[in-house]
């Protein structure tokens, strides 16, 4: 069992620091900057992104916002089961 809990550990602190890498490489607020599209934070909202992937007709910049979609869904992907990692360690341990 602590063998178990070991690995669960691991498994946890190695999809966290997946999802930070994750995170560090979505550059998509600089996309939209790129375009003349002014976000207030680093991080723009999913539907911002959609919205503009929907309305621009440029495909370089399609193709950018595609890849800050996919990376984002990936961060959140990783995020959760970093999380959910975590919550089954604290359930076993306590």
């Amino acid at each position: 069992m602590a063998l178990f809990k070991i690995c669960l550990a691991f498994l946890c602190f190695g999809f966290f620091i997946i999802s930070v890498i994750i995170t560090l490489l979505n550059n998509s607020s600089a996309v939209l900057l790129n375009h003349g599209i002014f976000v207030e934070t680093s991080y723009p909202p999913i539907s911002l992104i959609k919205k503009h992937l929907q309305e621009t007709s440029d495909e370089v910049f399609k193709k950018a916002l595609k890849k800050a979609l996919k990376l984002r869904r990936l961060h959140l992907f990783f995020g959760y089961f970093s999380l959910g990692c975590g919550i089954i360690l604290a359930a076993l341990t306590f």
